[in-house]
């Protein structure tokens, strides 16, 4: 006996949920753009830009690259579970 749910929809995100969740992307993208293309705004003016710098900017953006591109996708699926426990995990 299969239990699958054919023909139902997820339920709706709410809309203040959604533009939470689109914000937080774009602020997340954006910190990952500016950590590739301008490392030096990572460390304080007098600090020199050194290979740990560049290492911790390639982290940078690719933990918060992922995170926005698993946020964006979650969103899109309407996965609301998946979507909160994401959620909690990027505040």
């Amino acid at each position: 006996m299969s239990t699958q749910n054919v023909g139902v929809s997820a339920p709706p995100i709410p809309l203040w949920v959604s533009a939470v969740v689109l914000i937080g992307a774009l602020l997340m993208g954006t910190g990952a753009v500016l950590a590739f293309v301008h490392p030096a705004m990572l460390v304080s003016p007098h600090d020199e830009i050194n290979a740990a710098v560049r290492v911790y900017a390639g982290y940078l953006t690719a933990r918060n690259g992922a995170l926005v591109i698993m946020l964006v996708v979650l969103l899109a699926i309407r996965a609301s579970r998946a979507l909160g426990n994401l959620m909690v995990l990027v505040a």
